[in-house]
């Protein structure tokens, strides 16, 4: 059955229609799916307390006398051995016949004897002295060890309670962070059946449009957005009555298209809207409208991001989507219209 022009502008248009329905569907759903992510929230960070470090402080070093001080007092005292014995020997020996030698030699062991004594006393004296500063020492170092020991028992005290309040609040960051995941899942999950009720609609649309383009009014090359667009500009301005033929629309189609008056693709259309609006008003009307669209949806994404990542469950969430629901909404109605315009055909 071939159709007359009204009816073929007609049908253009409801062609038209689901044509850029399904183009937005199908856009709305991948882009809500791309932003759509899980975001858990963080757990809160809680700083572990230090222990306080303290230094045990060091015992006092007894002063050691050099070894040449030990030796000097070995060597005065075998000296004055020594002299003791040669004082005996040498009276024993000579008092009888040479008195007077005798008592010379005395005299000069005597002298002798007065060097490793003075030097024996002198290094006991020292010694006596070293002996006093080591005890006065060891009493600062008592009293240094004493303290010491009670600040690091009180630290000890101080430290554990600290610890027990740290180990209280980390597990009560981990509850609350559960809590929070928990809702946030929550959350996405809603959000998520929000995003996936937008598949029976593009079901449903392209099911029917499938279903207008059966009656092959239109040639299957040209069965896509940018075609039917093209087309149904081209019967509603008058510059065709007929698909076919010389003077057809398949036939100013591709000749615009050879002199690159129009563009066909639709990446390229995105890109080139101004060209898209001096040839291709209807097409470029479509696609603005479905960007202005995507824009609304994409806004609602975020809101709904944004609530899943709250702490309390989000009881508002099909609200924040006003675009989704408004759009959801007007794809239901307009698939309503296109099923009641196909009874219309087959009646």
């Amino acid at each position: 059955m071939k159709l007359s022009n009204d009816e073929m502008k007609s049908y253009l248009k409801h062609v038209v229609e689901l044509e850029s329905s399904v183009y937005m569907q199908e856009n709305a759903l991948q882009r809500s799916r791309n932003e759509l992510k899980l975001d858990l929230p963080p757990i809160e960070h809680i700083e572990q307390p230090e222990r306080k470090q303290f230094h045990k402080p060091s015992p006092p070093t007894r002063e050691e006398l050099s070894k040449k001080d030990k030796t000097d007092k070995s060597v005065y005292i075998i000296a004055l051995f020594t002299a003791i014995i040669c004082e005996i020997i040498i009276t024993a020996l000579t008092v009888q016949n040479a008195p007077i030698i005798a008592i010379v030699f005395t005299l000069f062991v005597v002298l002798m004897c007065i060097v490793p004594i003075l030097k024996i006393t002198q290094y006991n004296k020292k010694q006596k002295e070293l002996d006093t500063k080591y005890e006065k020492q060891m009493e600062i170092y008592d009293k240094r060890l004493k303290s010491y020991e009670e600040s690091v028992e009180s630290e000890k005290a101080k430290y554990d309670e600290e610890l027990k309040a740290y180990h209280r609040k980390v597990e009560q960051a981990k509850l609350l962070h559960d809590d929070k995941c928990a809702t946030a899942k929550n959350n996405y999950e809603k959000a998520l059946r929000l995003v996936n009720s937008l598949e029976k609609p593009l079901r449903d649309t392209k099911e029917i449009l499938e279903r207008l383009y059966s009656f092959d009014y239109i040639f299957p090359k040209y069965r896509n957005l940018v075609a039917a667009s093209t087309f149904y500009e081209y019967f509603i301005t008058g510059r065709v009555s007929e698909l076919e033929g010389p003077d057809g629309a398949y036939n100013l189609y591709e000749a615009e298209l050879r002199q690159n008056l129009i563009i066909n693709r639709l990446d390229n259309i995105i890109s080139q809207l101004d060209k898209v609006r001096e040839n291709q008003i209807i097409l470029y009307q479509d696609v603005k409208k479905t960007n202005d669209t995507l824009k609304g949806i994409s806004n609602d994404i975020h809101g709904i991001l944004t609530t899943t990542k709250k702490i309390e469950d989000n009881t508002e969430l099909i609200s924040k989507a006003t675009s989704l629901t408004a759009y959801y909404s007007e794809i239901v109605a307009q698939n309503t219209e296109a099923i009641k315009y196909l009874s219309l055909i087959n009646s």
